[in-house]
């Protein structure tokens, strides 16, 4: 079966997906964690899911990660310490999506979704304004896909 690589697979977001390519049963599972001694990855491990280390910020473990894979869902993490203790702004989070995107490019994946979400301080026109942890979301994939 083909393989689809969850990013996040043990926080909120990556788990509703992983729940939804276990359930489908079209597809094998890989999850990618920080940290493979985690409760939650093991949780997952215990299930018969394939649990891998990947890191946002080294794109050859991403590239490791993903290899094999017909399918990846792509999302970061704004709330990361080392993004926003790079720069309130989170502009690490860009680096994170740049690798992640590039690694995928790079090994060939079919199919990228990338969990992103609009810019916030353009959709309002300028009413909200600093919505970091919604706005860079868009700004690498707007480069990287010839749209704004």
């Amino acid at each position: 079966m083909p393989i689809v690589t969850v990013f996040g697979a043990t926080g909120t977001q990556g788990s509703a997906v992983l729940e939804a390519v276990l359930t489908n049963g079209k597809y094998t599972p890989r999850a990618v964690t920080r940290n493979l001694d985690s409760a939650k990855s093991k949780a997952l491990a215990a299930q018969g899911i394939e649990v891998v280390v990947g890191n946002l910020w080294d794109k050859e473990s991403l590239k490791h990660a993903i290899r094999g894979s017909e399918a990846v869902f792509g999302i970061t993490q704004f709330w990361d310490p080392e993004v926003t203790g790079q720069d309130p702004e989170g502009k690490g989070e860009i680096t994170q999506g740049k690798n992640l995107v590039d690694a995928a490019k790079e090994e060939g994946i079919a199919f990228f979704v990338w969990s992103s979400l609009p810019n916030a301080t353009e959709e309002s026109k300028g009413r909200y304004t600093h919505c970091y942890h919604l706005d860079i979301r868009f700004e690498y994939m707007a480069v990287q896909m010839h749209f704004n």
